[in-house]
């Protein structure tokens, strides 16, 4: 019992050594060709110490010294595995076996690089995606791995006696379906990387982005255990299934380590999967389906768009959101009702699940969409901490804001360098939030900052930061009922509302009145929410404001009765 079990032992130990090289090996080559961003946007303390603790193992890997050696290593591993599978196949496999068998040796090792290099493909690109194309690529790699493995078998089972093998068929086939064993933990193993560690990474355990670093190195120490388990496992069977003529018994002790090591890793994945099912709701499929709200919008919104004068417009807007995570896109419907119960699902997670990022995300997005601005932008700076791009967009909102003392404590907060460490671009936003906000000292500051002043619009006079927009909406000769919001624009004439993301402030109003405070210098345009559906011949707009500047000359503009008759 001893040598078969020793021999399983280091074999599998040899395969394990292979299979985590090429685990590191194919880190390495995507950290190499997609490096750490440059540190240009606004960094938390937190995120600047995971970039510079992480960053003397990134380049540690990815030395080239390093690189050779964990490449030699997995090479020399990978050649007395499988120098030693062909000696139990025919005992004269050696020396002067590859004298007497050149043509033979030839083709063996021509096999062999094929083998491998199919392997390679499949380590590195197993994962199911959406390219055309890939999955036909990838049983082709199967059938090509499969046919060069169980040749390899035939060629080196025969001896110069004849053969160790009862006849060509039989090892030809048991190569291949040891292939196929392979390719079958080797996709367990990339599947569990890919689904599901990647989705713990990026949504619970750490951020990605900039601040990558500690995501990555958790994703490579799973990568480098989970082709390990997977190498060592198809390693052990491949003694199981080698066709040589070899007692049951000793087949028997061949098979303990691989039913082990199956044991241990399903043990380990029950475990996981229920502890990240219970804490994380992993398993759950979509963002609608964890809060029990529908997928797509209930109710569509009629928004009429006073645009340039006499160019008033009407769009139609579904009331729903995409929630983004870093992987995926929720859509949800934005109804009040769903966003009381996406705050509900993350009040009631405090511990971070899979999906409370893209519910933050919902929660900003959704209630922007329906114009309540105060409470999505409260959100949006809650939602900051979750993605780099997050920030950023919150910090284009303050650039159109209204001049308050809450945008400047939202702006203060960012330019606190105790806390974060600024980058070119983030420099950039806040010179041009707090140009906006009439504080032209820290604008200095931040444009050089910058490192492109020149690039930074600074006013030489002093902005108007408490500007005005008054009026009255009439609905069919009747009082308005509803919501009205002031947009921001850069041009004289609005076709379209570009985005949701330049909606400067919303307020409900019961009796048409409006008066939109501390609106800084620049070119604004009114919109109002309606619910009433509109004919074919569409609505007329009397008094129509279209776009309208608020300068030194009009820091306060009354626009007076604004018409709307739906014909």
């Amino acid at each position: 019992m001893k040598e078969p079990l020793l021999k399983s032992f280091v074999m599998t130990i040899l395969a394990a050594v292979v299979g985590a090289g090429l685990g590191v090996l194919g880190w390495i080559f995507v950290a190499a060709i997609t490096p750490p961003a440059v540190h240009t946007t606004i960094l938390s303390q937190a995120e600047v110490v995971l970039v510079t603790e992480g960053m003397g193992t990134y380049n540690f890997f990815l030395s080239p010294i390093v690189s050779i050696i964990i490449l030699a290593i997995t090479i020399i591993a990978a050649i007395i595995y499988i120098f030693n599978f062909f000696k139990s196949l025919n005992p004269d496999f050696g020396l002067r076996w590859f004298r007497t068998h050149t043509i033979k040796m030839i083709i063996l090792i021509l096999l062999a690089l094929l083998c491998c290099s199919v392997a390679v493909y499949m380590v590195f690109t197993p994962v199911p995606m959406d390219f055309p194309g890939f999955e036909t690529l990838s049983i082709l790699a199967v059938v090509i791995g499969g046919f060069s493995t169980g040749a390899m078998w035939s060629l080196a089972g025969t001896t110069e006696t004849g053969s160790t093998v009862p006849s060509i068929i039989i090892p030809f086939f048991t190569g291949v379906v040891t292939f196929i064993v392979w390719s079958f933990l080797t996709y367990c193993a990339t599947y569990f990387c890919f689904d599901w560690i990647f989705k713990l990474v990026t949504e619970v355990w750490g951020g990605w982005g900039e601040a990558n670093l500690h995501g990555l190195f958790i994703f490579l120490y799973t990568i480098t255990a989970s082709f390990a388990w997977a190498f060592a496992i198809a390693g052990g069977f491949a003694l199981v299934l080698n066709p040589a003529k070899i007692d049951v018994k000793s087949r028997l002790h061949f098979l303990i380590i691989p039913l082990i090591l199956i044991i241990g890793v399903l043990i380990f994945l029950i475990s996981f999967y229920g502890n990240a099912v219970k804490k994380y709701d992993f398993g759950k499929k979509t963002l609608a389906e964890v809060c029990g709200i529908p997928e797509y919008a209930s109710d569509t919104l009629i928004v009429i768009v006073f645009g340039d004068t006499g160019g008033t417009f009407i769009e139609k807007w579904p009331l729903s959101v995409s929630a983004m995570s870093f992987i995926e896109a929720f859509e949800i419907d934005a109804s009040i009702p769903s966003l009381k119960k996406i705050e509900e699902y993350v009040n009631s997670h405090p511990q971070q699940t899979l999906f409370t990022r893209s519910a933050r995300d919902a929660l900003w997005r959704g209630y922007e969409r329906n114009w309540m601005v105060r409470k999505a932008t409260a959100y949006h700076f809650i939602s900051t901490k979750d993605y780099l791009i997050t920030r950023m967009l919150f910090l284009l909102r303050l650039r159109k804001a209204p001049v308050t003392k809450e945008t400047v404590s939202y702006a203060d907060h960012f330019s606190d360098e105790n806390k974060y460490s600024i980058g070119i671009n983030g420099a950039r936003s806040l010179a041009q939030i707090y140009n906006h906000l009439g504080m032209f000292d820290k604008t200095k500051y931040w444009a050089l900052k910058s490192e492109k002043p020149e690039e930074i619009e600074i006013s030489e006079y002093p902005l108007i930061t408490d500007g005005i927009v008054s009026g009255k909406i009439m609905l069919n000769e009747k009082p308005f009922r509803g919501r009205v919001a002031l947009f921001s624009t850069e041009t004289d004439k609005v076709t379209t509302i570009s985005g949701i993301m330049n909606i400067v402030d919303a307020i409900e109003t019961e009796n048409g009145i409006f008066s939109f405070e501390n609106i800084g210098e620049g070119k604004y345009f009114l919109a109002v929410m309606i619910k009433t559906e509109v004919g074919p011949s569409g609505v007329e707009v009397r008094n129509n404001s279209g776009v309208i500047s608020i300068t030194s000359k009009t820091p306060q503009l009354d626009l007076g009765d604004i018409s709307i008759i739906i014909k």
